[in-house]
């Protein structure tokens, strides 16, 4: 058995249940289990409020003494991989070359987080095989089918992440990077998230009705309580509807903004500020 046993936020969740799937695939493993602890990052959010696999759900007290346990954010990387040690450069930038020093290393530098197109197609394609495996809920399905047919062939997603509540990295963002890629996108409009709703609102004050955004922003980002199972919920459909566009604008080192390009099948344009 391999379980996937990661406490923090939604999409590094999503990342270790990935590679504890990959690991039992390669180890030929048939049974693989998630421990979803309702820690502040998700708040009162359970795996079944946004899963329908089954009977995949396990608590610690009922761990097999053999088990493999993987709790990291980051994706694996298993022995047989092509990727070679230093690999990871500290993801990619768009026109930018400051990177985030604080990474955690582990495999002599043999990741893969956040190197998007780098990243070999051999491995994209193991890992968009575990995603295919996810059973999201068809209620989430339904309403970001629902929502994302305000979009069109000119739609640019746009994911921002000011870092608010992290010091160290939002000395990585500005805003003014945003505006100058959309300002060139004369002919686009924007499905815009962000981890505030003040943020939106520069957005559309700037860009009026070129910007798309979900009705209930002001509730769902910035303002949302993780303790509440909806905000989670809002937060992957949020997700999953960056990912149906063929453009992403995203922030440098979010897992969610990383997440939106895996849920596109690896197909996204990705500017990454």
């Amino acid at each position: 058995m391999v379980i996937s046993n990661n406490m923090a936020g939604l999409c590094n969740r999503i990342k270790s249940l990935l590679s504890a799937m990959r690991i039992a695939e390669f180890n030929k493993d048939l049974e693989v289990k998630v421990d979803w602890p309702l820690t502040p990052a998700i708040g009162e959010c359970y795996f079944t409020d946004l899963f329908d696999n089954k009977n995949m759900v396990i608590r610690r007290p009922d761990y097999p003494s053999d088990t493999i346990i993987y709790n990291s954010w980051r994706f694996t990387i298993l022995s047989n991989d092509p990727i070679l040690p230093n690999f990871f450069q500290g993801g990619v930038r768009y026109n930018n070359n400051i990177k985030f020093n604080g990474f955690s290393y582990n495999n002599n530098g043999r990741n893969i987080d956040f190197e998007f197109n780098r990243i070999p197609e051999e491995i994209r394609q193991s890992y968009l095989t575990q995603i295919k495996k996810l059973k999201i809920k068809n209620s989430i399905i339904q309403q970001v089918n629902n929502f994302a047919k305000k979009f069109n062939d000119n739609t640019v997603s746009v994911q921002i992440r000011s870092w608010n509540d992290d010091p160290i990295k939002q000395k990585l963002f500005n805003i003014d990077d945003f505006y100058n890629l959309m300002d060139s996108m004369e002919n686009n409009n924007f499905f815009v998230t962000a981890d505030t709703s003040e943020i939106i609102e520069k957005i559309k004050e700037r860009y009026g009705d070129k910007i798309i955004t979900r009705e209930n922003y002001q509730e769902t980002m910035g303002h949302r309580e993780r303790g509440q199972k909806q905000g989670v919920i809002d937060a992957m459909i949020d997700l999953l509807l960056l990912s149906k566009n063929k453009t992403l604008i995203g922030t440098y080192v979010s897992t969610f903004s990383e997440m939106s390009w895996w849920f596109s099948d690896c197909k996204q344009k990705t500017y990454i500020l």
